[in-house]
C-alpha cells in the first residue's frame, strides 16, 4: 500500500533536536524482552519471575538488557489473585493519592518493586509500560496531584483519547501544573526501579512527548524513553520525537505477512534516520510462543470468553500458541530488523519458546549487524527481489546486503552487479549468513518465497 509519508525525505530532514538536555542513553539499539506478545495484560508475578530468570540466563549474556512489563500491571481484575488465567473484566485501577499507578493486587500482590529488585540483582534493567496522560479513575475523583497542589481536572483533556484506550485521558500542556504532573509521575516510576519507560498512545501528541522527555531528563535516574505506537508516526514531528530514545514506526506487529510488508514500507520512510540515542523501532519480535488472546491469522479472540469459561480451560490452551511465521518469514523478519538497526525486544514467552528460536534471536551475525547501529537503505528492486544495504559504522568498505524476496513465489535474480548492491568499484569478499551456499557477483541467486539472502560483504 502507498504510505502517506513515502514522499518525505528523512535523510535531508534536519535531525537537530530541541531535546539537547536529553540524557545520552541507548548508544546502540536497545535489546530486551516485552511481555505483551505472550501475555497481553495478564501476566502475574510467578510467570514474570520465571521469565526473568530465563532472560538473565539465556539472553543477557548476548547483550539483551531490558526486561519490560507491558500494560495491565496496575489493573485490578476479576479472579483469583495471582492467577494468570483470570483476565477479564478489569474492574478497577490501582492508584495512589496523587493519581499515579500502583501494582495490581490481582497479579502483583508483593509489588512491582520486587520484580525490579530481582532484575537488578541479576544484572538486568527493568522496564514498564504506561499510557499517556492521567488514569480516568483519578479524574473521576479529581485527586490533588503534586506540588503546588493541582487537581487532575484542571490539567486533563477529556477529548484527547483514542478508541482503543479507555484507561486514560490526555493532559493539556497549556495548563498550569501539567508539567509538574509528569515530573511527579516520572519520579514515581523511578522510585519503583524503572530503567526503561514505554509510553503508549503518545506519538500523535508532540507537546506531551516533550513534557515526558523533559521530566525524564530532569530525573536523577537514567531512564530510556520508548515512544509508542507507530500508526501515526510522521517525520514532520521529528523534533519532538528526539526526546525519545526509541520511536515506534509501525502499528502493532504480529506473525502474519501484512506486518512484514508494513515494516518494509515504514523502514523505507525512516531509512537513514537511526543514530546513537534515537532508534526507529519496528515493534517486538513476535517469535516463539505467543498469546492465544490475539491471533491475527484467525481473528480468534479468546478474550471474548467469560471468566467462568476461562476457569474450565487449561492455561496452555487459553493463553499460548506457536508463532505462525514460516522459517523463511522468521529469517526475513530478523534480517530486516538487524539491517534497520531496530531495537530488538523478544515478545515470545521465554518459558515456552523452543531453543531453536532462542538461537535465532541470539545469532551473532544478526546481533552484530543490529548493534552496528546504522539504519540501512534501499538500493533497488530486481525480479521481485528488493536489495537493501547497511554499511559498517567503523568501515565504509564493509557491511551487509539483504536480498529480500517480496513475493509468494520462489524468485531467481541473475547477474547482480556492484551497482545493484550499492557498492563502489572495489574487490569484495562475500559471506552467506543464513546458508552455506557461496555468494558471488554474476551468479544466479534463488530466494524462496518471503525469504532473504543475507550477505556480509568485506573489502
Amino acid at each position: 500500500m502507498q504510505n502517506a509519508d513515502a514522499a518525505f525525505d528523512v535523510k535531508n530532514y534536519s535531525l537537530e533536536a530541541k531535546s539537547t538536555a536529553k540524557k545520552p542513553l541507548a548508544p546502540t539499539p536497545p535489546l530486551g524482552w516485552n511481555s505483551y506478545d505472550s501475555y497481553r495484560n495478564a501476566i502475574d508475578e510467578a510467570e514474570t519471575l520465571r521469565n526473568l530468570e530465563i532472560f538473565a540466563k539465556k539472553l543477557a549474556p548476548h547483550g539483551y538488557e531490558y526486561f519490560v512489563l507491558d500494560y495491565g500491571w496496575y489493573s485490578v481484575n476479576v479472579g483469583i489473585p495471582g492467577s494468570i488465567r483470570y483476565t477479564l473484566p478489569v474492574i478497577d485501577y490501582a492508584i495512589d493519592s496523587k493519581g499515579y499507578p500502583l501494582s495490581s493486587p490481582t497479579f502483583f500482590p508483593n509489588g512491582i518493586k520486587r520484580i525490579a529488585d530481582r532484575a537488578h540483582e541479576l544484572g538486568v534493567k527493568f522496564g514498564l509500560h504506561l499510557f499517556r496522560g492521567v488514569i480516568r479513575k483519578a479524574w473521576e475523583f479529581n485527586v490533588v496531584s503534586n506540588k503546588p497542589p493541582v487537581r487532575i481536572r484542571d490539567i486533563a483533556d477529556t477529548t484527547a483519547f483514542t478508541a482503543w484506550n479507555d484507561v486514560t485521558y490526555g493532559i493539556d500542556m497549556t495548563n498550569d501544573g501539567a508539567q509538574e504532573y509528569y515530573n511527579g509521575l516520572i519520579q514515581h516510576v523511578a522510585e519503583l526501579g524503572v530503567d526503561l519507560l514505554k509510553i503508549d498512545d503518545l506519538v500523535p501528541y508532540p507537546a506531551e512527548v516533550e513534557a515526558i522527555g523533559r521530566a525524564i531528563a530532569a530525573c536523577e535516574r537514567d531512564i530510556v524513553f520508548s515512544l509508542s505506537p507507530g500508526n501515526d508516526t510522521t517525520p514532520a514531528n521529528n523534533d519532538s520525537y528526539q526526546w525519545g530514545h526509541m520511536l515506534r514506526i509501525t502499528s502493532d506487529v504480529w506473525d502474519y505477512q501484512p506486518s512484514i510488508d508494513e515494516s518494509f514500507e515504514r523502514w523505507q520512510v525512516w531509512q537513514g534516520s537511526g543514530k546513537p540515542g534515537f532508534w526507529p523501532d519496528m515493534d517486538m519480535l513476535c517469535l516463539g510462543t505467543l498469546t492465544g488472546m490475539i491471533d491475527r491469522t484467525t481473528d480468534d479472540l479468546n478474550s471474548k470468553l467469560t471468566p467462568e469459561e476461562l476457569g474450565r480451560m487449561d492455561l496452555e490452551e487459553v493463553f499460548f500458541r506457536k508463532c505462525h511465521f514460516t522459517m523463511a518469514q522468521e529469517r526475513t523478519f530478523l534480517t530486516m530488523r538487524a539491517m534497520a538497526a531496530s531495537p530488538l525486544f523478544m515478545g515470545g514467552c521465554l518459558i515456552r519458546t523452543e531453543d531453536r528460536v532462542m538461537d535465532l534471536i541470539t545469532n551473532r551475525d544478526v546481533l552484530a549487524c543490529n548493534q552496528n547501529g546504522v539504519t540501512g537503505s534501499f538500493q533497488c528492486s530486481r525480479d521481485s527481489i528488493d536489495v537493501w544495504k547497511t554499511t559498517k559504522r567503523s568501515s565504509a568498505g564493509s557491511g551487509w546486503i539483504g536480498l529480500f524476496n517480496r513475493s509468494g513465489q520462489a524468485q531467481s535474480v541473475v547477474t547482480l552487479t556492484l551497482q545493484d548492491l550499492g557498492l563502489p568499484q572495489a574487490n569484495y569478499r562475500f559471506r552467506n549468513i543464513w546458508s552455506s551456499e557461496p555468494f558471488s557477483l554474476g551468479q544466479t541467486v534463488s530466494v524462496d518465497p518471503n525469504d532473504v539472502c543475507f550477505i556480509e560483504y568485506l573489502s
